[in-house]
Order: structure tokens, then C-alpha cells, then sequence
């Protein structure tokens, strides 16, 4: 039985190489990939409240990518708040001044984009894949939760409590989850900044308060301390019209330093 298995692996793994072997040889003939026909030319300019921007047309498909960072993350979470800036992420889908509590996803399943966040150390991501066409509403509903915040009491505790979850799941609950979450800070050890991790203790996310919302989002949730990115089937000089429209009048807030001293 092990002869004969051994010889029909044996086999397999010749057949396999010889495979492999003969559809390189025929992609290869089909075309020899260039490095520079994947290259997209952007454009990349500041608005005067200092929020940056950076477009770029390619129309292989009908749609538009968003992603808007703001330099905020896990190193900028205010003392005995570690994970606040994470939690903050889940706050911002919560309400605004004109998109009220659950409908910023509604918005968005109603033209059938796609739609996430994610936090790490030095940024907070928001992104939108949408329908080309749909641009304008996105922009609006990333302008309206960059100039206002309206999160209730309900909203902010049902989120808390989600963020506590996550930590259950990803961390407690798991095997050598909070010795890895440990490992991955040692070597920021004695710096503040980087020593706590972005998903951060639930004593200090259960401490929190629904005030701290406002003034994290009034300090860093401002077009000068974000960077705008449109990618996709879109006309350069129209979205450059569109972006005005929808950010351009929002106010800069105070400026930040930056966090270099590691």
C-alpha cells in the first residue's frame, strides 16, 4: 500500500510541474507584463483649510474607491483612554448633523457600494468602493461626519459595548491573545505613545464618557489633519469641482505636532 502510493504521488507531482510548467511558458507568450502599464498618474494638491488631496483616473471598471485617512490612531489616545481612537472609528458611523443614527450604511447598501474603517497606530481609515456615478453622495457623507458629530447616549454604549466584544473576541478569548497584543509593544516600552495597543483595555473604554466623543473629533477629525484619496472611473478636473463643493468650507482646525520623538 505505501509502494503504491508513493509511486502515485510521485506521479501527481510530476503531472503538476509539468502543468505549471506549460501554462507559464503560454502566459509568457501571451504577454510580457510591464510594470509601467499598471502605473496611474495622480494628481495630488492641498485645499486651503489644508486637507489633501490625491485623484487618480482609471477606467477599467465603472467605479469609484474613497479612502479618506485622518493622522489619528492609537498613539494619540488620551491618557487612561488606551483604545479611544478605535472606538472613535465606530462612533463615526453613528450620526452626524444630516445622517442620523444607522443610516450611513442604508445610504450606502442603497446604491450598492461597499464600506468599511479600520484603525492602527498613526492613522484612522475610512474607505467607500461605489458606483462611479455616485461619487457626489459619498463625498457628502464624508464631509457631513468630518464637519459635525452627533452621536446619543444609546448609540455611544451600544458602540462601547461592540469595541468590548471585539476585544473579547480578537484578544481574551483567544490563545495567547493578550501575550501576542503584549509582544507586539515591547519594544516601545517606556513611550507612552506606542506602548498601549490600538485596541486598548476595556477598564479604560468602560471609563470613558460620551462628551470625550466631541472634543477627540473637534481635535483631530479636521481637513488638515486628513488626506483624501479618489481612485477609479473618474474625470480628474470634474472631481476636483466636487471635492470643493463638499470639503472646501469645512475649517481647518489647530495644528498638531506631530509624534516623532520614538
Amino acid at each position: 500500500m505505501r509502494r503504491k502510493t508513493g509511486v502515485l504521488l510521485a506521479m501527481m507531482i510530476l503531472l503538476s510541474a509539468a502543468l505549471t510548467g506549460s501554462a507559464l511558458a503560454q502566459d509568457s507568450d501571451v504577454k510580457n507584463i510591464d510594470f509601467e502599464d499598471y502605473t496611474l498618474d495622480l494628481v495630488d494638491y492641498t485645499l486651503p483649510n489644508g486637507l489633501r488631496v490625491i485623484l487618480a483616473e482609471d477606467h477599467s471598471a465603472p467605479v469609484v474607491a474613497v479612502d479618506i485617512w485622518y493622522h489619528v490612531g492609537g498613539a494619540n489616545d488620551p491618557a487612561e483612554r488606551s483604545g479611544f481612537a478605535h472606538m472613535f472609528e465606530h462612533m463615526m458611523f453613528e450620526g452626524s448633523a444630516n445622517v442620523g443614527n444607522d443610516e450611513y450604511h442604508a445610504y450606502l447598501e442603497a446604491i450598492g457600494a461597499d464600506n468599511n474603517a479600520y484603525t492602527a497606530a498613526d492613522k484612522t481609515a475610512y474607505w467607500e468602493v461605489a458606483p462611479s456615478n455616485e461619487l457626489p453622495r459619498v463625498l457628502w457623507l464624508e464631509s457631513d461626519r468630518m464637519a459635525s458629530l452627533d452621536v446619543d447616549q444609546e448609540a455611544f454604549e451600544t458602540q462601547r459595548d461592540v469595541v468590548l466584544e471585539e476585544y473579547n473576541q480578537r484578544v481574551a478569548n483567544q490563545p495567547y491573545g493578550v501575550s501576542g497584543r503584549r509582544l507586539l509593544t515591547l519594544p516601545f516600552q517606556g513611550y507612552v505613545p506606542y506602548e498601549r495597543s490600538v485596541i486598548g483595555s476595556p477598564d479604560d473604554l468602560k471609563a470613558a464618557a460620551l462628551g470625550e466623543l466631541q472634543d477627540f473629533h473637534d481635535t483631530y477629525y479636521k481637513p488638515n489633519n486628513a488626506t483624501l484619496v479618489i481612485v477609479g472611473d473618474i474625470d480628474v478636473e470634474l472631481t476636483q469641482e466636487l471635492v470643493q463643493a463638499y470639503l472646501a468650507d469645512i475649517p481647518a482646525g489647530e495644528p498638531l505636532a506631530l509624534i516623532t520623538d520614538v
